[in-house]
């Protein structure tokens, strides 16, 4: 065993009597044992908090958008839409017509945003999961009839009542051409009346707005034969994003963007990377102000242990065996708080998982309130005990060196 870490240890375990260097070292291990805790805890929690947002964005964004890289639309040609369907990697693409348009309900009204998709949106999109009274149903094969499902935020806005079978949602979209004067201003408005079949709910930035509808009811409200505003695509469920991604590029050029989700929400995702830095920073502040018991405690013991390093030095101890005693008693003293803080920030992330003990209150679509999600994430752990070790290291330097230089003859 090395011997200044032996020596260390026998400082660390040494059972004196309560003296104020004994005091601060407890200070000192519980300060750093709580700022690590608090680093675990607050940091699972966020990326908790991080994929229960991306989940409900996930519900509705796809997997690969593809978009005109200028403009809102592009020519829905067939040969297109074969060599995207054709990708290696590609399970399902969706056709997507989406722009703004004017709703209104009895006297209620609200400006809206239409997405019309094809019959199989349903199976590359989560929203169905997100449907919180109704279905999702937008066209009845037996009669033909045309249905709406709309956002939580736009039956609020518009006091939709879906067991009202009389009342349907107008949707009213400019038409093309020169405006022509009226005193009927809906003369120059294309529109079309559906039934509300479902309401979904999820992010504000979908619920506050979005009703869907048949992409056939989308292209003739907004006489776009022909054009589409994006193809939204599912991948085999053995198939890479990235890779998926990076061959619709490489095939489509430069007339088209090709984003994954996180591209799709880059405001978003950058904000949660910035929010957590911020967090991590501010918890690690505490964990400095912490470090500096270490140091103190360190400071004192040097005092306390000024004739052992005399007699240590007397015996031929290098000043290098000396500095490395306290440098290890500071590890230890650091190291102990670090690893009870951590085991504990474990323990109690895991049991919220489990048992979803602390609840966020709010009431999820099963009527349930939801449970503070948790997520340990390794490089977390990993960055968390890397600043201790960093901490101790500025802590403990100073009062090792000053018990290097402590002179013989001094102190014996």
């Amino acid at each position: 065993m090395n011997l200044s870490f032996f020596i260390a240890r026998r400082y660390f375990k040494a059972k004196h009597k309560q003296s104020f260097s004994n005091i601060i070292t407890r200070i000192a291990m519980v300060g750093i044992a709580v700022g690590t805790m608090a680093l675990v805890v607050v940091l699972s929690v966020y990326n908790g908090m991080g994929d229960l947002v991306r989940s409900l964005y996930n519900s509705f964004d796809p997997e690969i958008k593809i978009a005109p890289a200028q403009g809102k639309t592009f020519a829905a040609d067939t040969a297109l839409l074969r060599l995207v369907r054709g990708t290696e990697g590609v399970a399902i693409v969706s056709e997507v017509l989406e722009d703004n348009a004017y709703a209104k309900y009895k006297n209620a009204e609200m400006v809206v945003t239409v997405k019309g998709v094809s019959p199989n949106y349903i199976r590359q999109s989560g929203v169905r999961d997100r449907i919180t009274n109704g279905e999702f149903l937008l066209e009845n094969k037996e009669n033909g009839q045309e249905f709406t499902v709309i956002g939580a935020g736009v039956r609020y806005e518009l006091s939709v009542n879906l067991r009202n079978d009389f009342y349907p949602v107008r949707l009213y979209y400019p038409k093309k051409g020169k405006i022509k004067g009226s005193l009927n201003p809906t003369k120059n408005l294309n529109s079309r009346s559906l039934m509300v079949s479902g309401v979904f709910e999820s992010s504000k930035g979908y619920n506050l707005n979005y009703v869907y509808v048949p992409l056939e009811t989308a292209t003739k409200l907004m006489q776009k034969e022909g054009r589409l505003s994006a193809l939204e695509v599912k991948v085999l469920p053995d198939a890479d994003v990235d890779k998926v991604q990076r061959r619709l590029k490489k095939a489509l050029g430069k007339s088209f963007t090709v984003k994954n989700r996180e591209e799709q929400q880059a405001l978003l995702s950058k904000v949660l990377r910035i929010e957590k830095l911020f967090f991590f920073v501010a918890l690690s502040f505490i964990l400095f102000i912490a470090s500096f018991n270490i140091f103190f405690s360190l400071s004192m013991l040097v005092i306390e242990k000024k004739k052992d390093i005399a007699v240590l030095f007397s015996i031929g101890a290098t000043r290098s065996l000396v500095r490395k005693i306290f440098m290890f008693e500071g590890f230890l003293v650091a190291m102990s708080g670090a690893v009870t803080g951590l085991l504990t920030g474990l323990l109690i992330c895991i049991l919220q998982e489990k048992y979803g003990w602390v609840k966020m209150g709010i009431m999820g679509p099963q009527g349930d309130y939801w449970a503070y999600p948790v997520s340990l994430d390794p490089v977390d752990i990993s960055a968390t005990v890397l600043v201790v070790i960093l901490l101790t290291i500025l802590a403990t330097v100073r009062p090792a060196r000053l018990a290097s230089k402590y002179k013989v003859t001094e102190h014996l």
